[in-house]
């Protein structure tokens, strides 16, 4: 079997969707083959749009394969299927609203596009019951042809490990305080402010923690904006902001930290860097939105309101300070993480492509 995977611009970065796309070829590549087309992202806006708009729907012309199953990974690349004429077409759609608030320009034409093309779809895969349900209801798209394949981790590579001190030292990271650690954008909905007043509480009782944030801003003024905050907060020398770690370097900081936070607003299913947390056995607090709750449980991690500042304060305290908790919790997280492998989601990717060549 040979599937067309139209996956938009090359990125050699790994976060959020190319990581999902990365694990699951992985895993697939061994039974079926994937005839990637991707081209290069020029580095203006208007380059982009050019060559979304003009230049990649070509390619994909040019370069699919009449009948092979054509799968496009993401909704950014969905309004290939309004210009392109594509058979046999699946879309994965991790969520409905996030694309929508994170389209800058041409907002209603590029979000009506990518709709358009997403209800083109034979069938939609998302990763959540949660987000199934959006696209029934706001889209009217039959349930049956909606998959739910959960996102996963590697647990061979995110596994607890001694503390290494040369990954510290790389980093600059201290070895005489607690580090709280958040991996995620600065987009509005990661609500990396709030975690940052709550971190500023938490050090009116405890002196000795440290934040590091770990991934690039992906939203325009908002590093200005954290820096602000962080110097109005008088924290600036007890917070470090690393925009990129490679992929090979995330497992040792996990196991270098002492809790990671998380208070995303929204999700279209799992957080990632939750999932990678817990199988490195370092507690998690996050969200008690209900994709988290889905896919996570409330009783894997410690779960708050994200919008109560104080709320987020205490439990970092708490977690801090309490081993039984942090015991419970990192237990807990093991376990869970045990049952959301890659294996298990490219298995069930398989599975879809397989029920369009019937």
């Amino acid at each position: 079997m040979e599937i067309d995977y139209i996956s938009g611009a090359k990125t050699e970065e790994m976060f959020g969707i190319s990581k999902y796309q990365f694990e699951i070829h992985k895993r697939l590549e061994k039974v079926i083959t994937i005839n990637q087309i991707q081209y290069s992202q020029p580095n203006s806006t208007i380059g982009n749009i050019w060559a979304g708009l003009f230049y990649y729907p070509l390619v994909v012309k040019k370069k699919i394969k009449k009948d092979n199953v054509k799968h496009i990974p993401t909704i950014y690349y969905t309004y290939i299927n309004c210009l392109v004429d594509l058979k046999k077409t699946i879309a994965t759609c991790y969520d409905l609203f996030i694309p929508w608030i994170n389209t800058s320009s041409l907002k209603h034409y590029w979000w009506k596009l990518r709709v358009s093309g997403l209800k083109k779809s034979e069938k939609i895969i998302t990763i959540s019951n949660f987000t199934k349900r959006e696209i029934v209801w706001k889209l009217e798209f039959p349930e049956d042809r909606i998959h739910v394949v959960y996102e996963g981790v590697d647990i061979l590579k995110y596994k607890p490990s001694p503390k290494n001190h040369l990954i510290q030292e790389k980093y600059g990271l201290p070895s005489d305080k607690n580090i709280v650690l958040y991996v995620g954008s600065e987009q509005p909905r990661k609500n990396v402010s709030a975690l940052i007043k709550a971190f500023a509480l938490a050090r009116r009782k405890n002196k000795d923690i440290f934040f590091l944030k770990i991934g690039r801003p992906q939203w325009k003024n908002k590093r200005q904006q954290l820096i602000s905050l962080i110097h109005e907060l008088e924290i600036d020398n007890n917070v470090l902001i690393i925009d990129y770690v490679e992929e090979k370097d995330l497992p040792a900081i996990y196991n270098l930290c002492d809790l990671v936070v998380i208070p995303t607003l929204a999700e279209g299913g799992t957080s990632m860097p939750v999932l990678e947390a817990m199988a490195c056995g370092t507690p998690v607090i996050t969200s008690n939105i209900p994709p988290l709750v889905e896919t996570i449980g409330p009783d894997n991690v410690l779960m708050t309101d994200p919008l109560d500042t104080k709320e987020l304060a205490d439990a970092i305290i708490e977690m801090l300070n309490n081993n039984s908790l942090r015991n419970h919790f990192i237990e807990k997280g093991m376990n869970r993480t045990k049952q959301l492998s890659w294996e298990n989601a490219a298995q069930e990717t398989l599975k879809i492509y397989q029920s369009m060549m019937d």
